[in-house]
């Protein structure tokens, strides 16, 4: 195992159109787009495409949809480690002027524990923060034995604070930060985290019309790395 990705799994409905229809309507969509979907879910075929194929830890139920999720996996060699759920995910999204409206129907209801995995040769955790009890545990382990965690951090979730504690690298949103309150130089999104290390800080993307910069820091030993 290269690198572990812990996440939530989707299967992205993506359709282009100008209205959603209501009431009694109908409308015909200009194209769509079906593929897979979940903050570390595509962080996970990104790294297989880029030549670095990981292993996935994601929720996965037993319908058409999850078959079809695990022939794309297939394609890009990668080893799924699913989380029984009933029903698969699906997200419905709407591309509008550099900007995108989702729908999400998310089963995340594990039906089982979390599943022992082997870190042997594993250089690398990524996580999105779903999958609570995953993330923590895996979190714990790899950075007790030296192994670089990151998360993606959309938003504040049931363990974010506790889950931050055993991050080296956090790329968070603006939403995220807003969550917790504080803006940093520049008008950028910032917040601070209290470790027995002292203060460990964040930077999240900031948004300029439809341009997104992210900030990314990296902590070592309570000494943030800026990039």
């Amino acid at each position: 195992m290269d690198a572990l990705f812990i996440g939530q799994s989707y299967i992205d409905v993506t359709f282009l159109i100008d209205t959603i229809p209501s009431g009694d309507d109908k409308a015909v969509a200009r194209d769509y787009a079906v593929s897979f979907g979940g903050n570390a879910v595509s962080a996970a075929f990104c790294c297989a495409k880029l030549g670095v194929v990981p292993d996935l830890m994601a929720s996965l139920a037993d319908d058409w949809l999850a078959r079809m999720f695990l022939d794309m996996a297939a394609k890009y060699g990668i080893s799924v480690h699913g989380r029984k759920v009933k029903e698969s995910s699906v997200s419905f999204v709407m591309p509008h002027k550099g900007m995108r409206a989702i729908i999400r129907c998310r089963d995340d209801h594990y039906l089982h524990p979390v599943p022992p995995l082997d870190l042997s040769g594993c250089r690398a955790l990524h996580l999105d923060g779903h999958q609570a009890d995953a993330a923590i545990h895996y979190a714990k382990g790899c950075r007790a034995a030296g192994i670089l965690t990151s998360l993606d951090g959309g938003g504040m979730r049931s363990n974010t604070m506790e889950l931050l504690e055993f991050i080296d690298v956090a790329i968070c949103s603006q939403r995220m930060c807003e969550q917790l309150g504080g803006l940093g130089r520049a008008g950028r999104p910032f917040l601070k985290i209290g470790t027995g290390a002292g203060e460990q800080s964040i930077a999240a993307s900031s948004i300029a019309g439809s341009r997104r910069e992210a900030c990314q820091i990296k902590f070592t030993m309570g000494k943030p790395q800026v990039s």
